[in-house]
């Protein structure tokens, strides 16, 4: 089954929105939904993004008073984004209204779409709320279900698996149509989801994230996961020669494997450190971990591994910018700007049929919890 989000990049409709696509049943028909688009807006002469400009006029006690306020976004009962709407213009969207907004005069309206037009933006920013796909194979790769983003200014590797709570930035190529497509199989039974919101980032909003930023967090403390990231082994087996003729079944990686992506920490001002450190024991372990429970030793960091610029560690002031293995250092603090993590996987994670020790099919990714640090501190 195969199911697609097209966001289009040259058309100014839509000149402020948030937009949702969802998916909780293996039967939907995609096409069955309709497409809609909100009303063409000026341009600013002063900027190049036009949202300020949206309002709405409602007209009030009887015909005498005209109330304007600002399409601007709202957060609903739900606590989905939307965009803050009369209750016409809601309906007309075919959105939902949750709750009020401009002191109570408008309506936050919540879109669902399966098509999106937006407009010329120079990036969107799509969260994952829910995604749960068939996780990879035993090499790291997405064979059953999978997620694509393809059509955008950088290149965005397949990703599947458990993925609720990530986020990605991407930002327009020329005018080129950016297209999220999924793709499930029967042949992997597993109870899929997702939950798809897509936020069109200004170019004057201070949240646009700078260029080679797949991820982008802009506060003061934070996690970091990879793709996939997990404390289990997936549930996907892979076949490997055994004593005798009787092969053995073993849980296959949480890795995704050929990713190379920056994930970025926005500096905030009076800060000139970030530190990092593991989210909790065992929430590191990005290569060397093979299915027997041996731990291949963390020596040249090659394959798979972060890169943490000019770090400092409790023990050393000077310490190797690639880790790798399966541990981390208590603390590593870096006052490298801008403030950036590099994740770099190899092309498979199963290297042999034969050898187990060769294996690294029980690397479960990391999770990293990162702090900046007020300038003036030890490290600055």
């Amino acid at each position: 089954m195969r199911f697609g989000l097209v966001v289009f990049g040259f058309l100014l409709w839509n000149c402020f929105g948030i937009d949702l696509i969802s998916e909780y049943d293996d039967n939907y028909d995609s096409s069955t939904s309709p497409s809609s688009r909100a009303p063409k807006c000026k341009q600013s002469s002063n900027s190049c993004c036009c949202s300020k400009l949206n309002q709405s006029i409602r007209i009030s006690g009887f015909g005498i008073g005209v109330v304007r306020f600002e399409n601007k976004y709202c957060v609903g009962l739900d606590s989905l984004d939307g965009t803050c709407y009369t209750r016409r213009q809601c309906r007309d969207l075919n959105g939902t209204r949750s709750g009020l907004c401009a002191s109570t005069i408008g309506h936050c309206c919540i879109r669902s779409y399966d098509n999106i037009a937006i407009n010329y933006n120079p990036q969107v920013r799509i969260d994952f709320l829910s995604l749960t796909l068939a996780p990879p194979n035993a090499s790291g790769y997405c064979v059953y279900d999978m997620l694509r983003i393809t059509g955008g200014a950088s290149l965005v590797r397949p990703i599947c698996g458990e993925n609720s709570g990530q986020h990605i930035y991407l930002g327009f190529y020329n005018e080129d149509d950016i297209t999220i497509a999924i793709s499930t199989s029967e042949s992997y039974a597993i109870s899929r989801a997702w939950y798809i919101k897509v936020a069109q980032i200004g170019c004057d909003c201070p949240t646009t994230a700078p260029d080679g930023c797949l991820m982008y967090y802009t506060g003061l403390t934070g996690t970091v996961k990879s793709f996939n990231y997990g404390r289990t082994t997936t549930t996907e087996m892979y076949s490997m020669l055994g004593v005798g003729t009787a092969p053995l079944m073993l849980p296959g990686t949480r890795e995704m494997a050929d990713m190379n992506y920056g994930v970025c920490i926005r500096m905030a001002p009076g800060y000139c450190s970030i530190e990092w450190s593991p989210t909790s024991n065992g929430s590191f372990a990005v290569s060397g971990s093979t299915p027997g429970g041996d731990v291949q030793p963390n020596i040249m960091c090659n394959n798979d591994f972060v890169v943490i610029p000019n770090p400092m560690t409790v023990s050393s002031d000077i310490t190797p910018d690639r880790f790798c293995g399966n541990s981390f250092p208590a603390t590593v603090t870096t006052s490298s700007k801008p403030f950036v993590l590099t994740v770099v996987t190899d092309q498979r994670e199963k290297h042999s049929d034969v050898d187990i020790k060769l294996n690294e099919i029980g690397n479960l990714g990391f999770s990293l919890n990162f702090k900046q640090i007020p300038c003036g501190g030890i490290y600055c």
